[in-house]
C-alpha cells in the first residue's frame, strides 16, 4: 500500500510536469480534453456517524474513471495537488465518496478525469470540482465512536496526533493518552537487525507470465476469454491491446470491464509501458484485488529498478 502511494505521488509530479509544459490553462490534448468527463457541483459533508467526510459530484460522462483528492488546504492549482494529502482512482459511473479522515482538522477535496489528468490536464474549478469550504468531521464524533466500540485493555496504545501534518495547527485529542515517547533499541538488538536484514538479502524480482483467468472468473465472457487465451497468450500484445481496447469502448458491466482492463494491463507490461499498466490494474483491484495487487507490485518493482 505505501508503495502504490508513493507511485501515485510521483504520477502527480509527472502530470504537473506535463502541465506546466501544456500552458497555464492545464489543459491536456485536444483529443483527451473532448473526452474528458467534466465534473461539477462538487460538495463535501461530515457523514452522520462521524466516521468519513462524503463527497459528491456531478460527471458528464459516466463511462469516464474519475480521480478523488483530498488534504489539508484549498486544491485550485496543479501544485495544490502535489500537496494534497491523498488520491483514489474511482471507478466509471460513480457519483460520490466517503473518505475516512482524522477528526478536528478541516479538509478539502476536488474531482478529476482520470484519463486528462494522467496526460497533464489539470483543470481545477472551485465551486465545479474543488470544493471552496473546508469540511471537517467533529472531534465529539470520534469521541462518540469510540466509546461505542469495544476498548483494548492496556498497555496497548492509542495512536494521537498532537498538530496537523499539513498545517502544523493543533488538533483536540479529547483527553485521549498520548503515544509513548520513542526509544533505541539495544546495540545488541541493532545488530541482530542488521544481521537479519542482510541474510535476507534483497527481495527477488517476480517472473511474470501472462496470466489468463478461468472462464467463470467475474461473469465470464466468451469474446473476451478468446482474446486472452489467443492473442494475448500468443505474445500478440499490440493485436491484444486494439482487441481489448475496441470491446471495452462498448458498455460492459463492472466485473466484466475489470476483466478487460486486467488483461489490458498485462499487454502494456508485456510492451514495456508499465505506468500505463499500472494504472489498468489499479482500476480493476476492486473485482480482481489478489492478481491486480501481484501485477501492481510488479509494476512498482520494475519502476524502481530503473529509477
Amino acid at each position: 500500500m505505501r508503495r502504490r502511494t508513493v507511485f501515485l505521488f510521483l504520477l502527480a509530479v509527472a502530470a504537473f510536469a506535463a502541465a506546466q509544459a501544456a500552458g497555464p490553462s492545464g489543459s491536456g490534448p485536444v483529443g483527451e480534453s473532448e473526452l474528458a468527463a467534466r465534473i461539477t457541483g462538487i460538495a463535501a459533508a461530515a457523514a452522520a456517524d462521524g466516521s468519513a467526510i462524503e463527497v459528491t459530484f456531478a460527471s458528464s460522462d459516466s463511462r469516464r474513471d474519475l480521480l478523488v483528492f483530498w488534504g489539508t488546504a484549498p486544491m485550485s492549482t496543479a501544485e495544490d495537488l502535489l500537496r494534497s494529502t491523498a488520491t483514489t482512482q474511482l471507478d466509471a459511473g460513480a457519483v460520490r465518496y466517503a473518505v475516512p479522515v482524522l477528526p478536528g482538522t478541516d479538509w478539502w477535496f476536488a474531482v478529476l478525469d482520470a484519463g486528462l489528468y494522467k496526460v497533464g490536464g489539470v483543470p481545477l474549478v472551485p465551486g465545479e470540482n474543488a470544493t471552496i469550504r473546508g469540511v471537517r468531521v467533529p472531534v465529539a464524533a470520534e469521541n462518540q465512536q469510540t466509546a461505542a466500540s469495544p476498548s483494548r485493555n492496556l498497555p496497548l496504545p492509542s495512536l494521537q496526533l498532537g498538530v496537523a501534518v499539513a498545517t502544523g495547527r493543533s488538533i483536540e485529542t479529547g483527553g485521549l493518552p498520548e503515544v509513548p515517547s520513542e526509544r533505541d533499541v539495544s546495540p545488541a538488538t541493532a545488530l541482530a537487525i542488521a544481521e537479519l536484514l542482510r541474510a535476507a538479502g534483497p527481495a527477488p524480482r517476480p517472473i511474470v507470465k501472462v496470466q489468463v483467468l478461468g472462464a467463470d472468473v467475474a461473469g465470464g465472457d466468451p469474446a473476451l476469454q478468446s482474446v486472452a487465451a489467443d492473442t494475448l497468450a500468443r505474445g500478440d500484445w499490440l493485436g491484444a491491446e486494439k482487441k481489448l481496447k475496441d470491446y471495452l469502448s462498448i458498455r460492459r458491466t463492472p466485473e466484466i470491464k475489470a476483466l478487460a482492463r486486467f488483461y489490458l494491463g498485462q499487454a502494456y507490461w508485456f510492451q514495456g509501458r508499465l505506468r500505463d499498466a499500472f494504472f489498468e490494474f489499479l482500476g480493476c483491484e476492486d473485482v480482481l484485488p489478489r492478481e491486480s495487487r501481484t501485477w501492481q507490485d510488479a509494476c512498482l518493482g520494475e519502476l524502481a529498478a530503473r529509477s
